[in-house]
């Protein structure tokens, strides 16, 4: 689960904990329903790919029908997402016996996505372990940690604040420690 974007999504939203809307590219059907329910932008991403490599921004439909598209046979590797204007937060574990023993909680300066697609420096830094941030996210972290089943080993889980509202959203977690610029 934690190498597929779409089944942790899947298992987190099923679980209760709040995620950005989603749908699947497999049933053109359900992807129609899904655009005209939720107003894009949407973001079309690869299921198995680290942070913000191969996300396309789609403004329109026809903008994701022409991706998907161009995509050919490799469709089915890809779900599409609401973007949300956010702000990023990640929170880093290691996890024995199914108990987190450690976790730190940052904040990016920009969103990865912004960084990789529009430019600039790639930050992050380490919040208070007081803060009111770290600790919702712990929390947070824990509830997705559970529910994506990691006993032992590391993670890398990403969460979003909405600008509008300042809800948390879980967006992606990697059995792993942090990639790229971390």
């Amino acid at each position: 689960v934690f190498n597929d974007k779409l089944s942790m999504r899947m298992r987190a939203q099923a679980a209760g904990i709040p995620v950005p809307d989603f749908s699947s590219t497999l049933n053109y059907d359900a992807l129609r329903i899904f655009m005209e329910r939720v107003p894009g932008p949407w973001l079309l991403k690869p299921r198995n790919e680290a942070g913000a490599m191969g996300i396309k921004r789609c403004e329109d439909a026809e903008s994701v029908w022409r991706h998907l598209e161009q995509l050919g046979d490799q469709q089915s590797y890809y779900l599409l997402e609401k973007f949300v204007p956010s702000d990023v937060f990640h929170v880093d574990s290691v996890v024995a016996d199914g108990r987190i023993q450690f976790s730190s909680v940052s904040s990016y300066g920009l969103p990865p996505l912004t960084v990789s697609h529009g430019g600039g420096v790639f930050t992050s830094r380490t919040l208070a372990a007081d803060s009111p941030e770290a600790i919702a996210l712990r929390e947070l972290n824990a509830r997705v940690l559970t529910t994506l089943g990691l006993q032992r080993g590391v993670a890398h889980v990403e969460f979003l604040r909405t600008v509008e509202g300042g809800h948390w959203l879980f967006l992606e977690a990697a059995s792993r420690v942090g990639g790229a610029n971390l």
